[in-house]
């Protein structure tokens, strides 16, 4: 028990989204300050720790005795039955051994296995689907108790043997979780691809791709904070001038040396513009300039 508690302390955000009630809205405030408050960010912005479901209804632990064993359980005061068996309004956290990145560009296919996972506790669990998995019940706060029930944290294989997990979640507008944050990840990233060549400096580049997540985010009834939308197109901006900007630089020496553009000046006459106006006019290049 202790080293759960350690674990989820410890890997609490820095600066975390806190809530003393949910209809008020989200702030954020020092890590000392917001774990005084009823509701807390849970996961820090680029690392998944915890898979968290939100379990509105009344059940018993028996129910779910063929699914896997939550870490531990949050649940409201005045929630549970006369014996303590039956519970509602809890939420359930599973602990992650090795936590996620989901701010890494050059590896995407965790962050997607984990939303798979994600989608299939959520049905295994009959869960809330549209529990956006950003802040959860503080385990330290008067108003719940909490049960221990698995000390170990889990592996992501280890899910397999007990839930099925699907190859490719079907995305929709109301979707929310990780599942969200990996189609944003993915529409965002292509795009920022295709883009990249126009910039010349990182910080341009990453506001565009900044507002590019924005716009995708706008499509969801429940968007993702922009704290979240900045670590994604930090991470892509990252990735992008790391491992794109060698092979642009090589492109643009093999194909725009002051030879090859003197060349390509002396070719282009009016009679040719004429003609590629009309579409009858295709000049192989290469064979040219050799």
């Amino acid at each position: 028990m202790i080293e759960l508690i350690d674990y989820y302390k410890n890997n609490l955000p820095a600066k975390p989204f806190y809530s003393k009630d949910l209809g008020t809205g989200l702030r954020i405030a020092k890590r000392e300050i917001a774990l005084k408050f009823k509701h807390i960010q849970h996961n820090q912005p680029k690392m998944v720790h915890w898979l968290v479901l939100d379990m509105d209804r009344y059940y018993y632990h028996e129910d779910f005795s063929n699914l896997p064993i939550p870490n531990m359980v949050a649940y409201n005061k005045y929630s549970e039955d006369h014996d303590g068996s039956c519970i509602a309004h809890s939420h359930l956290f599973f602990g992650l051994k090795n936590p996620v990145c989901r701010s890494d560009a050059a590896r995407t296919r965790p962050l997607k296995y984990l939303a798979a996972i994600e989608y299939g506790l959520k049905k295994a669990f009959e869960s809330d689907k549209n529990y956006s998995g950003l802040i959860s019940k503080n385990i330290f706060h008067e108003d719940f108790n909490v049960q221990y029930l698995n000390p170990d944290l889990w592996e992501l294989g280890e899910f397999k043997d007990w839930i099925d997990i699907p190859k490719k979640i079907p995305i929709k507008k109301e979707s929310s979780g990780l599942g969200r944050n990996c189609d944003i990840f993915d529409r965002t990233r292509k795009l920022a691809y295709s883009e990249f060549h126009k910039y010349q400096n990182q910080s341009s580049f990453e506001k565009d791709v900044l507002h590019w997540c924005q716009e995708v985010n706008s499509e969801y009834q429940e968007p993702l904070a922009i704290n979240e939308l900045k670590c994604i197109a930090r991470s892509i901006s990252k990735f992008c001038f790391r491992n794109m900007s060698r092979d642009h630089e090589r492109y643009i020496k093999d194909t725009h040396t002051s030879e090859l553009q003197s060349e390509r000046g002396k070719r282009n006459t009016a009679e040719q513009q004429s003609l590629k106006r009309k579409g009858k006019f295709k000049l192989d290049e290469q064979a040219q300039l050799k």
